[in-house]
């Protein structure tokens, strides 16, 4: 009550459910692995139900692949590609894809051998992406010391050999 007066207010919310196609929150990721490995892929999704999902490789359906997971064992060179999901509702569908790369050896390259400005040896190491990689240098072939370990792919400039006469690197996958 202000000065006298009586003030009322009724408010009155009203609800609504909308119908929404299906969201993929979070979306399949990229994966890259070793042949033998196991692999899963996994697309989580929101939206009016009933929700569908349909799993493809390389854009034709995976039988029975119905599931927001998709899981497959034993890996093989030959099931590198692209691994997609349909998932539909009543409203819609939505579509995610995620690539999957096979590799048959850890070993990685070295690539691209320079000396920068400063002297400095720099190089590119392709390995397997995702995977850690040891740099190791020597000077006599017999004593190895332990640079950096990193995540390939990456670019390499060792600063503590500019003033060597001569030195050796090697890589070495750290599981």
């Amino acid at each position: 009550m202000t000065d006298g007066v009586s003030t009322s207010t009724n408010l009155v919310a009203e609800f609504t459910v909308m119908d929404i196609k299906p969201f993929i929150h979070p979306q399949p990721d990229d994966q890259a692995v070793l042949a033998g490995s196991n692999v899963t892929f996994a697309a989580f999704a929101t939206g009016t139900t009933p929700i569908f999902w349909q799993w493809q490789f390389n854009s034709t359906n995976i039988d029975g692949a119905t599931n927001a997971t998709l899981v497959l064992t034993n890996i093989t060179v030959d099931q590198a590609g692209v691994y997609s999901v349909t998932v539909t509702n009543p409203i819609g569908s939505s579509l995610s894809s995620a690539v999957l790369s096979v590799y048959t050896s850890v070993v990685p390259a070295m690539d691209s051998f320079s000396l920068n400005a400063s002297n400095q040896i720099q190089f590119t190491v392709d390995g397997v992406p995702g995977f850690n990689y040891d740099v190791q240098a020597s000077t006599d072939l017999i004593n190895w010391d332990s640079i950096v370990t990193v995540i390939a792919p990456f670019d390499f400039t060792d600063t503590n050999t500019a003033n060597l006469p001569q030195c050796y690197y090697r890589l070495i996958y750290q599981p």
